[in-house]
C-alpha cells in the first residue's frame, strides 16, 4: 500500500516529465539584436520561410553571457519542427531573415519529454554553426540546413559550376533521406528535395518511401504525401502522353517552327532581358539561384501571390515554362 501511495503521489510528476520540455543554450549576439529569443512551432513544413505572432508560443530573455532557457509543462505528441529566432532592435518580433550573415533563426526537432541543448562551437556568432543536441532528428535537420546554406552562398557563375553544385546538393539530401533514422528528418529532406529537384526519378523513389509506417505516423506526413501524389499524377500523365508519339512528332515540328519565329522576334537573350522590369530581374536572379517562391517572397518582402505573378510574366516574356529553363537561360547570359 505504501508503494502504491508513493506511485500515485508521483504520477503527476511522471506525466509532466513525459509531456514537458526544456530548451536551453547560448547565443552570441551583437548589440544590434534585441536580447529576447522566441520559440515557435511549425504546423506545416511550408512554414519554414514564414513567421507570425500565432506561431510564437513562448519567449525568454537572453542573459548578458548569451544564455537562455525555455521550460514548459506540455508539448503536443510526436516529433515536431520548432524554430528559435531573434529580431533586430526596432523590428517586429515576427521577423525572420533568410540567408546571409544576419540569418536570425534555426529550426530544430523536439518531442514531449525532450531536453534540447543549443551551443556555439569555437567563436562563431549569431545562428551560424549552432550545435543542437537532445533529439535524434536534429542531426538530420542540421545536415539539410547545411545544404540549403551552401546553395544560397554558392558563388559559381559558370554553367558547369552551377550544375556541379546542384548535383552535389541533391546527392547530399538524398543521403540524408536514406540514412536518417527519424521520420521527421526524412520528411524534412523530402520536402527540400521536392522544392529544389522534383523530377520523375525522385518522385518514383518517394512513392516507395511514403509506404513506410514510421513516416505515416508523423504529423507532417499528410503534407508531403499530398505533394508526392500531385507530382506522381503529373509524371504519370507525361508518361501516358509519351505513347502519343506520332502526334508529338507533329507537334514537335510545329514547336520548332514556332521557336525559330519567336527566337528571331525576340533576338539575343541579353536583349530579351531588357523587357523585364527591375523587380522582375530580381525575381529572375533568385529563381536562377534555386530559391523557392516563399524564399523570394521573404527576401524581397513581397507576397507569395506577387512572386507568382512576377514568375508568370517572366516566363511569358522569356518564352520559357520552368525553373530549369530559367537556370539555362541564366547560363546563356554568362
Amino acid at each position: 500500500m505504501k508503494q502504491l501511495a508513493i506511485f500515485i503521489t508521483a504520477l503527476p510528476l511522471l506525466l509532466s516529465a513525459q509531456t514537458g520540455y526544456l530548451v536551453e543554450g547560448q547565443l552570441r549576439l551583437s548589440d544590434d539584436w534585441e536580447p529576447v529569443v522566441y520559440l515557435s512551432m511549425l504546423e506545416v513544413l511550408d512554414d519554414m520561410t514564414s513567421v507570425s505572432g500565432d506561431m510564437i508560443f513562448d519567449q525568454t530573455g537572453i542573459e548578458p553571457d548569451g544564455r537562455f532557457r525555455f521550460q514548459g509543462d506540455f508539448l503536443p505528441e510526436h516529433n515536431r519542427l520548432y524554430r528559435l529566432h531573434v529580431s533586430k532592435r526596432g523590428d517586429p518580433p515576427s521577423t525572420i531573415i533568410i540567408g546571409g550573415q544576419e540569418e536570425n533563426h534555426r529550426h530544430f526537432a523536439m518531442a514531449p519529454g525532450d531536453t534540447v541543448r543549443i551551443s556555439h562551437p569555437d567563436t562563431l556568432s549569431g545562428f551560424t554553426g549552432l550545435v543542437i543536441a537532445g533529439n535524434v532528428a536534429n542531426q538530420c535537420l542540421g545536415q539539410v540546413e547545411d545544404v540549403l546554406g551552401d546553395l544560397r552562398h554558392q558563388s559559381s557563375r559558370t554553367a558547369a559550376g552551377v550544375r556541379l553544385r546542384y548535383d552535389e546538393a541533391r546527392q547530399r539530401l538524398e543521403d540524408v533521406l536514406q540514412a536518417c533514422p527519424d521520420p521527421l528528418g526524412k520528411l524534412f529532406a523530402a520536402h527540400v528535395l521536392l522544392d529544389k529537384f522534383e523530377d520523375a526519378e525522385l518522385v518514383q523513389y518517394l512513392q516507395v518511401m511514403r509506404q513506410m509506417p514510421m513516416l505515416q505516423r508523423s504529423p507532417y506526413f499528410d503534407e508531403i504525401d499530398r505533394r508526392i501524389e500531385a507530382a506522381s499524377i503529373q509524371y504519370d500523365l507525361m508518361s501516358k502522353n509519351f505513347k502519343l508519339w506520332p502526334w508529338l512528332v507533329v507537334l514537335g515540328v510545329a514547336a520548332i517552327g514556332w521557336w525559330l519565329i519567336a527566337h528571331r522576334r525576340r533576338g539575343k537573350p541579353e536583349a530579351v532581358m531588357l523587357s523585364l522590369s527591375v523587380q522582375e530581374r530580381k525575381v529572375f536572379e533568385l529563381l536562377a539561384s534555386g530559391r523557392s517562391n516563399k524564399e523570394i517572397s521573404s527576401e524581397l518582402n513581397i507576397g507569395v501571390s506577387t512572386v507568382k505573378s512576377h514568375v508568370h510574366r517572366i516566363y511569358s516574356k522569356l518564352g520559357i515554362s520552368s525553373r530549369r529553363e530559367v537556370r539555362k537561360f541564366r547560363q546563356y547570359l554568362d
